[in-house]
């Protein structure tokens, strides 16, 4: 039978009672454990709850990567185990997307702002995440004061480093060191009267196929990232959206999320929350 690629470090973690293994170089720990040459970042970088290693899911283990400590050159990875609270790691799509009827939205702006989205394959998320922006659909969604502004988000795919603990029951502070994160869009805009920084995790059924989550720290990574960089008196809001293709048209996800003010306190993974859902769909005629 073949040796689960994370055994020898659940082993440990069952022997010791701890709650946290590493950070570890991941080669190195592949290399001590004979376990051949494997791809670091499609074992340790985890998105989904469904794509979460089988033997990690059995004992409660959610393992995370955290970049390069200063002089290293390879990537490491921690595992955190919590007994019976695995999915405070992730947001579930049945649980975060229900209670609220789906309603259409025809969008007030100007055909002219649409336009050019109508001319293109849709296929990327940024490309619909852009174009819920220029529809007004998402600002109305987050209620924006000027819903229909336009709104120009940046993206990015960069290092960064910060501090995090991986669960409340842990409590631990691990240090994420000059590791990739990649945040799909940002923007700036009032809401209520006060400047907002918006950070968005996008996905759409056409790329994730059969996955139903998000794991947490796609959201929280980003906006730990940003965080030191961000006035304090500037609220960071974090927004999971969703993007499916129906008989309907393109039905929107929107979920506004909260997070403890990560300037203030040590962030703990699990404590992202849903707070507020919507669901706009774009009508057929939207479609190309």
């Amino acid at each position: 039978m073949t040796k689960s690629l994370f055994q020898d470090a659940l082993d440990e973690l069952n022997n010791t009672k701890n709650s946290v293994f590493g950070p570890r170089s991941f080669q190195e720990y592949c290399k001590e454990n004979n376990l051949g040459n494997v791809n670091t970042a499609e074992k340790i970088s985890v998105d989904y709850y469904e794509t979460l290693n089988p033997s990690l899911k059995q004992n409660d283990t959610m393992v995370f990567r955290v970049g390069k400590p200063k002089g290293e050159r390879q990537t490491h990875f921690v595992l955190a185990k919590v007994p019976g609270k695995l999915e405070d790691f992730f947001l579930f799509d049945d649980i975060v997307f229900s209670g609220q009827e789906p309603r259409s939205f025809i969008p007030t702006t100007s055909f002219k702002k649409v336009y050019p989205f109508l001319l293109l394959p849709k296929k990327s998320e940024s490309y619909f995440i852009n174009f819920g922006l220029a529809s007004g659909l998402i600002g109305h969604a987050l209620g924006l004061d000027d819903p229909d502004t336009i709104i120009v988000p940046t993206t990015c795919k960069s290092t960064f480093s910060f501090d995090f603990s991986p669960h409340s029951n842990i409590n631990k502070k691990i240090t994420h060191t000059n590791g990739q994160v990649e945040i799909d869009a940002i923007f700036l805009e009032k809401r209520n009267g006060r400047d907002s920084l918006f950070v968005i995790e996008g996905k759409s059924n056409f790329e994730t196929g059969v996955q139903k989550s998000l794991a947490k720290h796609k959201l929280v990574y980003p906006v730990l990232s940003l965080s030191q960089f961000v006035p304090k008196d500037m609220e960071i809001i974090p927004i999971y959206i969703k993007i499916e293709d129906t008989d309907e048209g393109l039905s929107y996800h929107i979920l506004e999320c909260s997070l403890p003010d990560p300037r203030k306190n040590l962030v703990n993974i699990d404590d992202l929350r849903q707070k507020n859902y919507i669901n706009y769909t774009l009508p057929n005629f939207f479609k190309k």
